[in-house]
């Protein structure tokens, strides 16, 4: 298959593939939560842009699923985030009584987004990327799914880095 097929298997990858994979997906097959492609194969990912795009899985570069760069299982990132948010005022009895720790819930929330955009990056470009990672998380969550209650009105990136 390849180098590149080798190295994603070895970075945890569940699935990889290449043309057989796209027949796959025209055929049906959807068992998958991300689809990451690079940059040369996207011109044939393209064609399944009516089957993946309305469910948020089209490899895009802005969200960092187009990319030559396959993590590892060793990359860790450490990210320093200040998160603002409210009770929603027409949404107090969620709020209140529907959360058992509502900070918690909003931190996981937050964190899973923001390890969602991070983990598909190359870590030499992360730490460049904080205002793209607060407006990710912004937009993500202006779906009130999971939040039950509550609204995020800021999210400031302070600090990315790599652990070592």
């Amino acid at each position: 298959m390849g180098e590149k097929f080798d190295e994603a298997k070895n970075a945890g990858a569940d699935l990889v593939g290449g043309k057989d994979l796209i027949e796959q997906i025209k055929g049906g097959f959807m068992d998958f939560d991300k689809l990451i492609a690079s940059p040369d194969m996207m011109p044939k990912v393209a064609s399944l842009g009516k089957l993946l795009g309305p469910r948020g899985l089209m490899p895009n570069p802005k969200a960092g699923t187009v990319t030559t760069y396959i993590p590892q299982d060793d990359d860790f990132v450490n990210v320093v985030a200040y998160v603002q948010y409210r009770v929603h005022p027409e949404k107090r009895y969620e709020a209140f009584y529907m959360q058992s720790n509502p900070r918690r819930q909003i931190q996981g929330y937050v964190l899973k987004v923001i390890g969602a955009m991070v983990a598909v990056q190359n870590m030499d470009e992360v730490s460049g990327q904080r205002d793209a990672i607060a407006q990710a998380v912004m937009k993500e969550t202006e779906k009130p799914v999971g939040l039950n209650g509550y609204e995020i009105l800021q999210v400031q990136i302070w600090d990315v880095k790599l652990d070592e």
